[in-house]
């Protein structure tokens, strides 16, 4: 996972963010390419949510809600 940057699967330009919830999934906030990476357990890519922004921060509560916060804005997924 990562070893190069660039813009494919499992690739990253500007990481700035990583959370993992109860079952295990990894996300990464890959802010550059606007999206937000997912992978398994054992850093397997799954799939990616695209974003219109530069996501730069995620957190995920108590009772799994995730957040994502852009600049000034949060967002809850």
């Amino acid at each position: 996972m990562g070893k190069t940057p660039g813009t494919g699967p499992s690739q990253f330009d500007t990481p700035h963010s990583i959370v993992v919830d109860a079952g295990g999934l990894v996300y990464v906030a890959d802010r550059q390419n606007r999206r937000v990476q997912i992978f398994d357990s054992e850093g397997t890519y799954i799939k990616e949510w695209a974003y219109k922004g530069l996501p730069c921060g995620l957190f995920i509560d108590a009772d799994g809600q995730m957040y994502m916060v852009r600049g000034f804005l949060l967002a809850k997924f």
